[in-house]
This record gives structure tokens, C-alpha cells and sequence, in this order.
């Protein structure tokens, strides 16, 4: 491989990225998320979302507006149609998008600093909610419960390693800000892997179906597979992302074995021609041989062989 054609595989995949992390971040901001939550979505560092909503609003594309000390972000009319165009030249990827994850961590330790977050009255019990780090947490009797941001990616494994340690990192921040101690945590419901997929999309708009595996339905505009099982969700996107290619490998092989059948057909045409052309030359052959024959039994005296007139002979067998 040539270095030019190394450089250009490069690119590629750099144009690539940078198409698909700008597109995915101007329609989270669009959709009212911030840089930081965007970053947690995306598996990047803030400091790469920031950069890249740097340029956006440089370009004119994102507004940023400061009220009240904090920063909101929206998409200009510029930015709208750019993502108009991106999205009507974009070739959608099997991508998983993990949500409902929630942690909850048994409370060891009491907080000895109040948790001054909004009561919810329940039946029998007191309910805290709030936010920390951007997440929500809710304040059970004797735990504690992190609900997650959706993050995307290809590896459902991955993001729920992504989602462990974020609610991780929000577990330590508690227990330095309250003061107070909590256990090792588990997950408290089902979390949902979803994936677009062509036949939810076309069924989901007329029914929805589920079972102990997912269910299929239409949300955030598109159609989805609902998933529960995270291995599952990995068969199902290592099938789905080998199957493309291993039917170009297959039509590759078919276009060999075409190619070969057809040399062949074409050796073989020439072979019976060659075939046909002996036959007629032993034609003739066996013509002299008998010529011969009857003269010798006739004690006849055979004319002079003539070379020429045998050749003229057999021609005209073959014109006949």
C-alpha cells in the first residue's frame, strides 16, 4: 500500500467521524441538550464537544446565549438547513442507544449533611429527588438511586461500563458532599438497549409487540428494536454488521467463478473445432487408404499419388 493511498484511508475516516460527530451534536443541541450532557451521550471528553461547538458557533450554525448565568444553546436558521443537508446525505449506521439505566446504591453510612432536595410524598414514605453532576438521584429510605444519561455506541457491553462508571463517579460525589456512605451498587430495572432497524420502523407504525427479550416500537421519530438482553443486542449487531460484507465476498466469489466458466466455455469451443477439423482430415485419410485398397486387389496399376490432389480432395469434403 502506497503511502498516498494510506493518507487517503486516513482521511476518509477522519471526514467520516467528523461528519457523524457533527451531525449527532447539532441535533442534541437542537434537541435541548448541553455540551456536557452531549459529551456524556457521546462517549467524548468535553473538551472535544466544546471544541467542536467552538467552530459551530464561529460558523454561525449554534447561537450561544448567556440568561441568568447560565448558557443555552440553539441552532441557527443556517444551522437547521445545514443539518437538513446532512441528514438527506447521511447513510445510517446500526448504532445502540442505551437508556433507562438506573443504579441503586444501599445507603451504609447515613448522611450526616441534610439532603435538601424536593420531597415527594409516597404512600408510606418520604421521597427525595434531585440533580448532582447533571444526573437525577432519588433518595430512598436506605438507598440511593442514579439514573444515568443515554449514551450511544456500537458495544452495548461498553456502554454499560460507560454508565457504571458515571453513576460511579456520582456515588463518590455524594458521599463527599453529604458525607455519608454508600454500597456496592446493582442495577434496579431492566436497562434498554435500542436499535433502528428497517422492520420496526415499517411495523412500528401499526402495532407494537414485546416480550421477555425487548419489544418493537416506534419512538424518537424512527422505528426500534427494544432490547433487554445485552448479548443479545451483540449477536444481533455482529450479524447485522458482517452480513453486508460477507455478501460482497460471496458476489466477488460468484464474479470469479463466472469469469472462469466462461474462459473455459470458450477453451472448450476451440477444443471441439480443433476435434471436428481431425474428424474431417481422418475422413479423408480413410478415403486414400481405401482408394488404395481396391487397386491392389484389381492388380491394377495405382496412378501417381499426387499430394495436391488429395489436399483438394479432402477440401472439397469438408465444402460438401
Amino acid at each position: 500500500m502506497t503511502l498516498h493511498s494510506k493518507n487517503a484511508r486516513q482521511k476518509l475516516r477522519h471526514d467520516s467521524f467528523t461528519f457523524r460527530v457533527t451531525r449527532d451534536i447539532l441535533k442534541l443541541l437542537d434537541a435541548g441538550n448541553y455540551p456536557a450532557k452531549i459529551a456524556r451521550m457521546l462517549g467524548m471528553s468535553r473538551q472535544h464537544v466544546g471544541y467542536y461547538v467552538k467552530k459551530l458557533v464561529s460558523q454561525d450554525m449554534v447561537q450561544r446565549e448567556v440568561r441568568d448565568s447560565a448558557t443555552f444553546y440553539s441552532l441557527t436558521e443556517r444551522g437547521k438547513n445545514f443539518l437538513v443537508e446532512m441528514e438527506k446525505g447521511f447513510v445510517p449506521c446500526r448504532t445502540v442507544r442505551l437508556h433507562n439505566v438506573v443504579f441503586l446504591f444501599p445507603v451504609v453510612v447515613a448522611p450526616r449533611v441534610v439532603i435538601d432536595w424536593r420531597r415527594v410524598e409516597l404512600q408510606n414514605w418520604t421521597q427525595l429527588v434531585g440533580s448532582e453532576l447533571g444526573l437525577t438521584v432519588r433518595k430512598n429510605p436506605d438507598s440511593m438511586e442514579v439514573f444515568c444519561d443515554v449514551v450511544e455506541g456500537s458495544d452495548p457491553y461498553e456502554l454499560m461500563l460507560r454508565a457504571y462508571e458515571e453513576a460511579g463517579r456520582l456515588a463518590t460525589h455524594l458521599e463527599q458532599k453529604f458525607q455519608m456512605k454508600l454500597g456496592r451498587p446493582s442495577l434496579s430495572r431492566k436497562p434498554h438497549f435500542h436499535v433502528a432497524d428497517p422492520v420496526a420502523e415499517h411495523v412500528g407504525k401499526f402495532m407494537e409487540f414485546s416480550d421477555d427479550i425487548g419489544k418493537v416500537d416506534e419512538s424518537e421519530g424512527y422505528g426500534e428494536l427494544d432490547l433487554y438482553d445485552p448479548n443479545f443486542v451483540k449477536n444481533y449487531m455482529v450479524a447485522f454488521t458482517t452480513l453486508p460484507s460477507l455478501v460482497q465476498r460471496q458476489n466477488r466469489e460468484l464474479s470469479e467463478i463466472k469469469e472462469a466458466l466462461n474462459v473455459f466455455a470458450e477453451g472448450m469451443k476451440q477444443h471441439m473445432a480443433l476435434i471436428s477439423e481431425l474428424r474431417e482430415t481422418t475422413k479423408g485419410i480413410n478415403v486414400v487408404v481405401t482408394r488404395l485398397e481396391h487397386l491392389q486387389e484389381s492388380k491394377e496399376k495405382p496412378k501417381p499419388f499426387s499430394l495436391e490432389e488429395w489436399l483438394r480432395d479432402v477440401n472439397r469434403r469438408k465444402k460438401g
